[in-house]
């Protein structure tokens, strides 16, 4: 189906086109002044016709490419990078519009033709048939598809910050469950034994070298955990408040 101009696109696929403006010949001829030096040098003022050239406007269709499946997102998820996986999303996203498209273009190539009728009442009804086919737009948009692919993430990234390794002491520590339980039993030990907060014993760290660590210590270190957890929750619901159009980082 061809449109003269982008107006005349229906306004549900209109996106999919653009205006391309060329300077074309029309096919007639105008007069044109020029000069030049006859032989003994002297500028002469002369006419030639020339052709003429107007702006034409063409309603061209936007290119496809690189679209990408729903199928294509899901391998990118387990196997690429979060860029790659947000550049199949957007494709993923496009070819759903696309698809739209076509099928919106195949309804309008449809239409029945008043002439193909034996009566009037007859294309009427046929008409009204058809307009009761017409294509609604009911792909998911980007932002809710990049949002759900964020908490997606958003969730893994957050247990993983939550787990993670702490520096206290200008040290590394293993803070992760078994990492606070075994501070936690240290310290039950100190206080059912009557030990002082600076009885210091050899506690492993995260790259598995020996310090000398007081009870006092590792209460600071589950602090801090505790101090970073409440910041990560805090930085979550200001994020997940938002569009959640970008990866929640912390």
């Amino acid at each position: 189906m061809k449109f003269e101009t982008l107006a005349q696109v229906p306004e549900p696929i209109r996106q999919f086109y653009h205006e391309d403006i060329r300077h074309e010949p029309t096919g007639n001829k105008v007069s044109e002044s020029y000069t030049y030096q006859d032989e003994s040098g002297q500028d002469i003022s002369a006419e030639r016709l020339v052709d003429e050239y107007a702006d034409v406007i063409y309603v061209v269709i936007n290119v496809r490419h690189d679209l990408k499946s729903w199928s294509d997102v899901e391998l990118a998820k387990a196997r690429s990078t979060y860029e790659t996986t947000r550049y199949f999303i957007e494709k993923a996203y496009e070819s759903d519009l696309w698809a739209f498209h076509d099928a919106y273009l195949a309804w309008l190539e449809s239409e029945p033709s008043l002439d193909d009728e034996e009566s009037q009442e007859l294309a009427e009804a046929a008409v009204t048939a058809w307009l009761e086919l017409e294509p609604v737009n009911e792909v998911t948009s980007l932002e809710s598809s990049l949002g759900k692919y964020h908490q997606e993430l958003a969730k893994q990234y957050r247990e993983s910050v939550i787990e993670g390794n702490i520096v206290v002491y200008d040290a590394e520590w293993q803070i992760d469950k078994e990492g606070r339980d075994n501070m936690n039993e240290a310290i039950a030990y100190a206080d059912r034994t009557g030990l002082l907060g600076d009885t210091s014993r050899g506690w492993i760290l995260a790259d598995n070298t020996l310090r000398e660590t007081t009870v006092d210590e590792l209460r600071g270190v589950l602090n801090a955990y505790a101090e970073r957890l409440g910041q990560v929750f805090e930085a979550y619901a200001v994020w997940r408040d938002g569009d959640k159009l970008e990866k929640f980082e912390f």
